[in-house]
């Protein structure tokens, strides 16, 4: 790792590393380079590594690439995709990681989390309420608490470990138009989120029964950042003015007076009895910590990049954000890297999510035919088939329920219109399209390769949402663990297509590195280099 220590000695006291009064501030420049997406953001401490997110911002894009640090050695790692278009602000509960999807390429009309142990993954749809997005979570008095929107905002439950969710809130939103909770912070007696009313921003609370407004925030001050101690919410924005920093007890809100130095906000965090702020500015930025909100120090001054997210653990402060390459880049400092301390984490099996028990599967399936022979006529009941294929799914069906069932050929019947008429889906392509949303839920296998191998052909729309099936049928062979060697050779040949967009042959790259553990890259040919010498002995040659 590059860094340039101005700092003679570090006194560690507790989890904090506090700096001697004439030392001077610890300089630290990018310990890493990730890519091809701008920023990194996101980041997490999940056991023995940091995780973080690699996506493009402000834009509809089809990418949002999991990454590890390790502490221990400086090592930076390719994880998986996460087959949403961005990444929200992820929480760990119960030894699980749980990563909200900002905007889930599945777009069944719910918000959806993927969740690991840090060996297998699952998707969970959030059913209770109609939403494109999961912004954000938290763990409060022993629940998870969603963020969700699109046409309406609200909070979701789940008592289960997203197992299963229930409305709590669902703000009141005009006819045609969106609201949105984008962020969230969790005190001990209550939680607060960033709500966007219709272009207004406002914040709300929750004691878990009542959800209400918080009075006294200026409705044009966009919100930067959220943090939580066990007493207050604080909330960080920038203005005309500079930065500035409120702290609210769930009833009451009230600015703090600080001073900070020139450049803006760019994230707040919590953590080891202080609070945290990144600022971004001069061609660099900065990390400060204080004890109250009240009086900053600096920690660190961050060179060869725009900062965008922090994360403090353990007296290591964590840093991601643009480089001057125009990649996402990583900075890690604060104390020097050595054997991270894992969180105490409890029991972390993972059971599969069990819906109502089956007990007649040939009746269900007949009458999940006749829902798939509806859409393939005219187009049928969409929330219907979506509904039964998530019923099904989480009951665990027998092997290959989902995958017998796909159509590859034929008349694809007439078109239906997706995302307010922007995208005209045929009728076969989404039934289809749910089906293998079926399957990624059950981890099923069984992707026939024609799907990895057919043309790109979508027209580009602002949305950027494609109901095509290769996209889909790349996240279910993560999600169903499919390696053969029929598998691994269509997708390097998939590789050579010049006309695909850049998300979809980085989500081709990124499958291949999941599924062989070879590190993430974009070209055919070492691909194809590596395969001439694997293939003979797959899949042992992955051991």
């Amino acid at each position: 790792m590059l860094r340039v220590r101005l700092t003679v000695a570090l006194m560690l006291f507790g989890a904090l590393a506090v700096r001697p009064a004439a030392a001077e501030i610890e300089t630290v420049a990018p310990a890493g380079e990730v890519g091809p997406w701008p920023v990194v953001s996101q980041i997490i401490g999940y056991r023995d590594r940091i995780w973080f997110a690699n996506s493009v911002k402000g834009v509809n894009h089809n990418a949002a690439d999991l990454y590890t640090f390790d502490p221990a050695t400086g090592a930076l790692r390719f994880e998986r995709a996460l087959f949403s278009q961005d990444a929200g602000d992820p929480v760990v509960a119960a030894g699980r990681l749980f990563w909200p999807l900002e905007d889930p390429r599945s777009s069944v009309g719910w918000g959806e989390v993927t969740v690991t142990d840090g060996t297998l993954w699952r998707r969970l749809p959030v059913p209770s309420a109609q939403a494109f997005h999961a912004h954000a979570m938290v763990l409060w008095d022993g629940r998870l608490i969603a963020a969700t929107s699109a046409w309406r905002a609200g909070f979701q439950v789940s008592e289960d470990l997203g197992l299963t969710w229930r409305a709590l809130y669902d703000h009141p939103t005009p006819p045609r138009r969106v609201s949105r909770v984008v962020k969230l912070a969790a005190a001990q007696d209550f939680f607060a989120g960033h709500l966007i009313d219709v272009g207004r921003h406002r914040l709300l609370v929750s004691d878990g029964h009542t959800t209400s407004l918080l009075d006294g925030w200026d409705e044009s001050r966009n919100v930067v950042a959220m943090a939580a101690t066990p007493e207050a919410v604080f909330v960080a924005a920038n203005g005309p003015g500079g930065g500035g920093l409120w702290r609210s007890d769930g009833a009451t809100l009230s600015k703090i007076a600080i001073d900070l130095p020139d450049g803006r906000i760019q994230d707040l965090h919590s953590a080891g009895g202080r609070l945290w702020l990144l600022i971004s500015g001069g061609g660099g930025g900065s990390v400060w910590s204080s004890p109250s909100g009240e009086r900053w120090r600096q920690e660190l001054a961050l060179t060869g990049g725009s900062p965008w997210d922090l994360y403090v653990e353990g007296g290591a402060i964590y840093v991601g954000g643009t480089g001057a390459s125009g990649r996402g880049v990583f900075w890690a400092g604060g104390v020097p890297i050595g054997p991270h301390q894992p969180q105490a984490l409890p029991d972390s099996r993972f059971p599969d999510p069990q819906g109502a028990p089956i007990v007649d599967w040939n009746r269900e399936a007949q009458a999940l035919d006749r829902l798939l022979a509806g859409m393939a006529r005219s187009g049928g009941n969409r929330s219907a088939l979506r509904n039964a294929v998530y019923r099904l799914a989480m009951a665990g069906p027998p092997e290959g329920f989902f995958a017998s069932r796909l159509r590859l050929s034929g008349d694809g019947g007439g078109r239906i219109p997706m995302i307010g008429g922007l995208v005209q889906v045929a009728n076969r392509d989404l039934a289809n399209w749910l089906l293998l949303w079926g399957m990624g839920l059950a981890r099923e296998q069984g992707v026939p390769v024609e799907l990895l191998l057919r043309p790109w052909t979508a027209e580009t729309n602002g949305a950027e949402k494609y109901f095509e099936p290769t996209p889909a049928a790349l996240w279910v062979l993560t999600m169903g663990g499919q390696r053969d060697a029929a598998t691994i050779a269509a997708l390097i040949e998939r590789l050579g297509y010049a006309d695909d967009p850049d998300w979809l042959r980085n989500h081709v790259a990124a499958t291949l590195a999941t599924l062989t553990g070879q590190p993430k890259r974009w070209s055919r040919s070492q691909w194809a280099d590596w395969w001439a010498k694997a293939a003979a002995d797959w899949p042992r040659a992955s051991l």
